[in-house]
């Protein structure tokens, strides 16, 4: 109770000394009367959504449906032009996943329209690298995808 006053006295709230024995407080500051108190509900209200906001984003962002984690986290602070990382522990189990190489790169791409090739192969082990571009070659001749000017596009 001491560390409160101390810092309510600090602040300038109350004035308050330590005495042996018996603490005394008195108040700087007329009490405000309970029928002048109000609370600005509009105020309250947009504060409450966005706590309830924050919640609900940090859930979001723990729950295995996630695509990717470091996506979520840049969307949650605003950003529109979210890629996904491909070293977030998501990215990285879904790489992992038994599915085709083929079938995970285009899932890779879903959310990558015009990136570079060499950006897209940064986000794999350079021992995979060879495979991948072999795959994405594969890709473009089935028309699954578009590269053009060195950029990957998905159609």
């Amino acid at each position: 109770m001491s560390k409160r006053l101390v810092r309510m006295h600090a602040l300038g709230l109350v004035d308050y000394r330590r005495l042996e024995g018996n603490q005394q407080i008195t108040l700087l500051r007329e009490r405000v009367p309970e029928k002048y108190f109000t609370i600005d509900l509009k105020a309250y209200n947009f504060r409450k959504e966005r706590a309830l906001d924050r919640m609900h984003a940090m859930l979001a962002y723990l729950k295995d449906d996630v695509d990717c984690r470091e996506a979520a986290i840049r969307r949650y602070f605003g950003e529109s032009d979210v890629v996904t990382c491909g070293h977030c522990d998501r990215c990285v189990a879904r790489r992992t996943k038994p599915m085709s190489q083929a079938k995970g790169l285009l899932y890779d791409l879903s959310d990558r329209d015009g990136i570079t090739i060499k950006d897209f192969l940064e986000n794999y082990p350079v021992s995979e690298q060879e495979s991948i571009r072999k795959d994405l070659r594969r890709l473009a001749d089935e028309r699954k995808i578009r590269i053009v000017e060195d950029k990957i596009y998905r159609i």
